[in-house]
């Protein structure tokens, strides 16, 4: 009867796979590296774990805290769940954040989320000074361990406990530690918080763009400026509220993610 069920499944496309083999591959796989008391996470991580491996130089990964430290390329990352080890794989490996430049520049990282960002673009020798903002706390802090555990190159970053909006003003978001890059004024638009059970409620500080971005102008007179957002929906209002204060001129590279209302609103601004 298995064997019946097996090919009706590969007719379709589809393959079986014994879950508790494939857990004990994993465990068998990751063995290598001291983690004992965080060893789910390190099975949930596995894909990406796999893939950090085949392209860059893993030093070690081990328990520390409520997740993992991993240690490749002179960096240490403490990381909390399996979405921390995919943002290392989009940053460190696919380089999403890569651009090249002979000139020298400031940096506002708009979603620090837990530094990952930051201490990829610290290693850019021409990026001089990087403003880095999160607005929840508990993300916050562990992104201050992971500037504490790099400390060559997290010499040039300062951090920020708050977002930035179009106004100051506060704001709630829902919160969920594993899944923190989701964090944001988008809440159940996310699917994975809409998947989430696991769902508390943050309160976050949120300051106007403007006069942020005027504040830190104004202490780099003769430098370029990088503007890298990624803050789950925040990027409309942050856009709109530059444009209206005419100091989209004053950044000269924009790296944006977007998300709900299209990438046309963004363009055009930046287009004008």
């Amino acid at each position: 009867m298995e064997d019946i069920i097996k090919r009706i499944y590969r007719k379709f496309g589809f393959t079986l796979k014994n879950r508790n083999v494939e857990i004990r591959n994993r465990e068998q796989f990751l063995s290598k590296y001291d983690v004992k008391l965080n060893k789910d996470l390190l099975i949930s991580a596995y894909p990406y774990i796999q893939k950090l491996e085949k392209r860059l130089n893993i030093v070690a990964i081990q328990d520390y805290k409520s997740g993992v430290i991993i240690k490749f390329d002179n960096l240490q990352l403490y990381v909390e769940s399996w979405e921390e080890f995919f943002i290392i794989c989009e940053v460190f490996i696919e380089k999403d954040y890569n651009f090249l430049s002979t000139q020298d520049y400031i940096l506002f990282d708009i979603g620090c989320n837990i530094g990952i960002a930051s201490l990829f673009f610290s290693q850019n020798q021409k990026i001089k000074k990087i403003y880095s903002f999160e607005p929840v706390k508990d993300t916050y802090e562990n992104a201050l361990i992971n500037f504490r555990l790099n400390k060559i190159v997290s010499s040039k970053v300062e951090i920020f406990n708050f977002g930035i909006g179009d106004a100051d003003k506060t704001e709630t978001f829902l919160f969920d530690r594993n899944i923190k890059g989701n964090t944001g004024i988008r809440g159940l638009k996310s699917i994975n918080y809409k998947n989430s059970r696991s769902q508390e409620k943050r309160e976050v500080l949120i300051k106007d763009a403007s006069k942020v971005f005027l504040s830190i102008f104004s202490n780099n007179l003769k430098e370029n400026s990088v503007l890298k957002i990624d803050c789950e929906g925040a990027e409309y209002e942050i856009l709109r509220n530059l444009d209206k204060n005419n100091l989209i001129s004053k950044v000269a590279i924009f790296i944006i993610e977007w998300h709900d209302e299209g990438a046309a609103i963004l363009e055009n601004i930046l287009t004008k």
